[in-house]
């Protein structure tokens, strides 16, 4: 399983890292300090799950969702989601 982790703040993609691993031994996790990055990582990688920050440096997470949405068939958290 790969999950992409898209954070800005470095200690918490280090503690959600050290977390999944602990959880999912044979899980792959990348890592993304920015919007733009974690979109190149996405679509580099092709990641099973991205867990996303909404406050990023320079993109919104909400930014970055809808960029993915575009593309991937996605499905999300928020249950008031409407996939839009």
């Amino acid at each position: 399983m790969k999950i992409l982790l898209v954070d800005g703040d470095r200690q918490v993609l280090e503690s959600v890292t050290a977390a999944v691993q602990l959880q999912w031994h044979d899980a792959e996790v990348l890592i993304a300090r920015s919007g733009e990055a974690g979109l190149r990582m996405f679509f580099v990688h092709d990641p099973d799950v991205v867990l996303l920050e909404i406050a990023l440096p320079d993109l919104s997470g909400f930014d970055v969702i809808r960029q993915i949405r575009r593309v991937a068939d996605v499905s999300s958290a928020d249950p008031d989601s409407t996939g839009q």
